[in-house]
């Protein structure tokens, strides 16, 4: 019912698993399509919005929205049920213990923000986790990072790693008062202690058919923008 281009929703999470990649040419891998739709519960729009293998377990960080809570919760799978997930996806709850289901009103939000991507990874030099993303106010304008001592936080408070992003900036020529901005994540094998790598993407509610429309005669929206910013 809604507008283009949110007019969508979530129907169903899938994963493929790749047990072998002998093969350089990744054509030539055998990718086993395997269907999670039973196992993720409602109010979970995204499971995969990240993730992290980490002590026998894959840790997601779920784009949540149930009853009074709207952001991103932490679930795990045990590495060895990821044939059967179902009952086996655990979920932090605000009393610091694991639950095979979801309780809307103790559920433990990391993110209030409530992030459809961003990354999270250890820093091994400076055995901390460091999540980057992009700020979902006003239509996506900075590109944040926060800190924490394991996956589970306390997280500090947000800080900045690029700002303005030029797409959604009035100063930019970049700039159209109809785009927006997300998806924003680095990406840790091309960077460095000096800098990090980290990319965005920016859409436009501009009919896309239209000829005339921005979206349409500027090739630079709806596709990654990569950018290298200081490391903090």
């Amino acid at each position: 019912e809604a507008s283009p281009p949110f007019n969508f929703r979530i129907s169903g999470h899938r994963v493929a698993r790749i047990d072998h990649f002998d093969s350089d040419d990744p054509r030539k891998w055998h990718v086993d399509d395997i269907d999670w739709s039973g196992a993720i519960p409602p109010g979970i729009e995204a499971l995969a919005t990240t993730s992290a293998v980490y002590g026998g377990f894959v840790y997601f960080y779920p784009l949540y929205r149930a009853g009074t809570k709207t952001g991103n919760i932490l679930a795990r799978l045990s590495t060895a049920s990821l044939d059967t997930p179902e009952g086996a996806l655990e979920y932090l709850h605000e009393d610091g213990n694991w639950h095979n289901r979801i309780d809307s009103e103790t559920v433990k939000i990391l993110f209030s923000e409530g992030l459809s991507e961003l990354s999270v990874r250890y820093v091994p030099e400076n055995a901390y986790w460091l999540a980057v993303y992009l700020d979902p106010q006003n239509k996506g304008s900075r590109i944040l990072f926060r800190k924490a001592p394991h996956l589970a936080g306390p997280w500090s408070a947000p800080e900045t790693l690029l700002d303005p992003v030029a797409e959604v900036d009035p100063e930019s020529p970049r700039y159209h008062q109809k785009t927006f901005c997300y998806a924003g994540k680095e990406h840790a094998r091309f960077s460095s202690a000096q800098s990090l790598i980290v990319t965005y993407v920016c859409n436009s509610s501009e009919d896309p058919t239209d000829p005339d429309s921005f979206i349409a005669r500027h090739l630079f929206l709806y596709r990654p923008v990569v950018k290298q910013v200081p490391a903090p």
